[in-house]
């Protein structure tokens, strides 16, 4: 039986670890240069293809996503099914959804205008719990949702930090920071 190394070294994942690492210790301009870049070519080869492109917008990190495909440029549709969300994530897929009709209300672009799409779920989020349980995630991931729910003054360096790794100005629509 193989080893997870020995599958590594096969499918040469050194180089892909190493060059990740490399990739970490950029600059931050260079990192979205380069995410601009890939971005970019990535809906480059889409229309080039004949294919659409869209967004699966759930929490924090594909919100941040899609502001940033906006700011270079990018929009493209963002796909929710935030039923299943808590009634904080709901109410900011609401507020994209208008921010974007309003946006492109006009659209003279290739295609339809981008839009935010809500698609219903097959099962509610109960029925979810009840048959298959509660989902799996980290403490860390849950420590952190909790902070950004929950926040206080005497967690507001946290908070920040948080929001900073996020990229605060893509977040100003729908997080308040605490004084």
């Amino acid at each position: 039986m193989k080893t997870v190394q020995d599958i590594m070294r096969e499918n040469n994942s050194l180089a892909n670890v190493e060059r990740f690492n490399a990739m970490q210790k950029w600059d931050y301009k260079r990192k979205v240069a380069h995410a601009q870049e890939m971005a970019e070519a990535f809906y480059s080869w889409a229309r080039e293809h004949g294919k659409n492109v869209h967004l699966s917008v759930g929490g924090l990190d594909s919100i941040t996503l899609h502001y940033f495909l906006e700011s270079i440029g990018l929009p493209v549709t963002c796909i929710s099914c935030s039923s299943l969300e808590g009634r904080g994530v709901q109410e900011v897929h609401k507020r994209i959804a208008q921010e974007m009709s309003a946006e492109y209300k006009d659209w003279m672009g290739d295609g339809e205008a981008p839009a935010f799409v809500f698609l219903k779920p097959l099962k509610s989020k109960v029925q979810i719990l009840q048959e298959c349980g509660w989902p799996v995630i980290s403490k860390e991931k849950a420590g952190k949702i909790a902070l950004l729910q929950n926040p206080t003054q005497k967690k507001t360096p946290q908070f920040d930090t948080l929001l900073s790794q996020a990229k605060r100005a893509s977040m100003a629509v729908f997080a308040k920071v605490p004084a």
